[in-house]
């Protein structure tokens, strides 16, 4: 059982990182489109 919950917790963990991220990229893309100064070169460098 002790196996099972740490494999469930590494997935939850995982999950949220992942969902995180996702936030990070769509603030960072929603304010690269307000500030197009800085955005805009910031965007196209990736």
């Amino acid at each position: 059982m002790k196996k099972n919950r740490k494999w469930l917790l590494l997935l939850l963990f995982s999950l949220v990182v992942g969902n995180l991220t996702l936030v990070a990229q769509v603030k960072r893309t929603l304010t690269g489109e307000v500030k197009d100064n800085k955005g805009t070169s910031s965007f196209c460098n990736r």
